[in-house]
């Protein structure tokens, strides 16, 4: 009686690579971000300072003068985009 050993990370590769392909599957299709509209994105304290050229200290400073308009998002603020593209152009630094 012969006896067929087959190797045991083939056996594993195989079975991880049915999961995945189940997961993928069974994965409801999601938003992609470049289907949202750009008005209609929010983004964080670092994107709106590289956005604008400043430090995220004059992000948070902006904010505070209420020369942006932040929205809580959970425990995280953000800012939407379209309000940014619409801020003053030139603000003046102190």
């Amino acid at each position: 009686m012969k006896h067929t050993f087959l190797n045991p990370y083939e056996v594993i590769f195989e079975k991880l690579q049915s999961i995945e392909s189940t997961l993928v599957d069974l994965k409801p299709q999601s938003i992609s971000q470049s289907s949202i509209p750009p008005e209609e994105k929010f983004l964080d304290v670092k994107q709106t300072a590289e956005l604008f050229g400043v430090s995220t200290v004059s992000i948070w400073a902006w904010e505070k003068a209420q020369i942006l308009k932040s929205y809580r998002i959970g425990n995280l603020k953000r800012f939407k985009y379209s309000e940014l593209l619409e801020s003053p152009k030139l603000i003046n630094r102190r």
